[in-house]
């Protein structure tokens, strides 16, 4: 390793996990990089995807198929693999590393044991957060800042087929940050009676209502539609965007349009207020989650102990229904 340089771990180096590669070139604390994925085509394109940032000098990185060959001793492990393999992912991996902070993508796991799992993990780790963004977004911090409301909120997100079983924990976790309050149950009696195929093959998403409740009186209705039927088929879920999000508490309300938006997005205020924003995209939030890791070890997102304690109600609850629906009984649900 060069002098001075910092080692970090990219452990799945897939679609998300070649954003979070981009993202690493812009720290500026100087980076050794590894980043392992089983899959050659993935190693081949985000080598492809790293080209693309002109990285600067600063920084080495190195591409590996297999986990044991990357030096022992690693200051950030960013763990960007499906749900399905994230807890054998990461247990493998600490067999011979050390890790001192850990970044981990939502879903933590798909099943309660395997949330134990990653817990597991990463003992002894100093710091661990999950990558539930809308909390570290500096547009929703803006909202939140100049919200004049007060407790209870009530929390809106309307789509068509957006992804609600794999994205509702970003919601989840920006209600509790909003409110200061945790989440205390999810409720799936508004769910309908199927589970839809997703765009990413052995993956599934509900269409329906789910609701779920805080602390303080707060709610989160999260809406989505059954896939659309084109031709006779019908389409895999997940391939609309979340449309709207209304935040309203006593005495204010904000209305966004596009809340999960990269490219450009729209909040209407009480008293006529308009904000725009948008979603950073992960090759430009990594630099500032990472070098913020490792200079004082502080990171905007959720720990992981916040995060697992909303997972556990989330995933028990869906677990039950998924169940229920299916007739299985099964301790983890498809959703990623």
């Amino acid at each position: 390793m060069g002098a001075g340089r910092k080692r970090v771990a990219v452990i799945g180096a897939g679609q998300l996990g070649s954003r979070y590669i981009q993202g690493l070139a812009g720290c500026e604390v100087s980076l050794d990089i590894h980043a392992q994925d089983p899959d050659s085509q993935a190693l081949r394109e985000a080598e492809l995807r790293w080209r693309e940032v002109l990285p600067p000098e600063r920084h080495r990185i190195t591409f590996h198929h297999d986990s044991s060959v990357i030096p022992s001793d690693i200051e950030v492990a960013v763990v960007s693999t499906t749900a399905g393999v994230r807890p054998a992912a990461m247990e493998e991996f600490v067999t011979g590393h050390e890790v001192r902070y850990w970044i981990i993508e939502k879903m933590v796991a798909q099943g309660l044991h395997d949330l134990e799992r990653v817990v597991g993990a990463i003992d002894g780790a100093k710091g661990a957060w999950v990558n539930t963004w809308l909390r570290a977004t500096p547009w929703y911090h803006r909202l939140r800042d100049l919200s004049v409301g007060r407790s209870p909120w009530r929390f809106e997100a309307v789509g068509r087929s957006w992804g609600m079983g794999c994205n509702a924990v970003h919601l989840l976790d920006f209600c509790s940050w909003w409110t200061g309050r945790k989440l205390i149950i999810v409720e799936t009696d508004g769910l309908d009676s199927a589970w839809w195929p997703a765009k990413r093959r052995g993956f599934h998403e509900p269409s329906g209502r789910l609701v779920a409740r805080y602390e303080d009186g707060s709610s989160l209705t999260l809406r989505a539609e059954a896939p659309a039927i084109i031709d006779g088929s019908r389409l895999p879920a997940g391939l609309d965007d979340l449309e709207h999000l209304v935040i309203e508490g006593v005495g204010d309300r904000w209305e966004v349009a596009g809340p999960f938006s990269e490219e450009g997005a729209q909040a209407l205020g009480s008293g006529g207020r308009i904000i725009n924003g948008r979603i950073e995209y992960q090759s430009e939030r990594t630099a500032g989650l990472v070098d913020g890791v490792l200079v004082d070890g502080r990171c905007g997102l959720p720990t992981l102990n916040e995060s697992i304690d909303s997972h556990r109600i989330y995933l028990g609850a869906m677990i039950a229904h998924w169940n229920a629906v299916t007739g299985q009984d099964v301790d983890r649900v498809p959703i990623t």
